[in-house]
């Protein structure tokens, strides 16, 4: 389900859900609450969001900011 293989295409794995979030994320901050309304028709639970949040978080694509519970897409910002 993370990585894609013959059974289960991009699209449908974790990595695949990651392109939906950094696109909502490109028009600015969002809340976490926001991000994951806009983008909950792709996941079955909430589960696949949060993995998702977390995997972009190790790689350093996305910072969270805690005070304003925004998520915050940063790797824009470093390239």
């Amino acid at each position: 389900m993370i990585c894609p293989n013959k059974s289960i295409p991009f699209k449908e794995s974790i990595l695949g859900k990651t392109l939906p979030i950094l696109e909502c994320l490109k028009n600015g901050n969002c809340n976490v609450g926001e991000l994951y309304a806009a983008t909950k028709g792709l996941f079955a639970e909430i589960n696949e969001f949060m993995l998702v949040i977390d995997i972009l978080y190790i790689l350093d694509i996305i910072e969270l900011d805690n005070e304003k519970k925004e998520v915050i897409y940063v790797k824009a910002n470093n390239m």
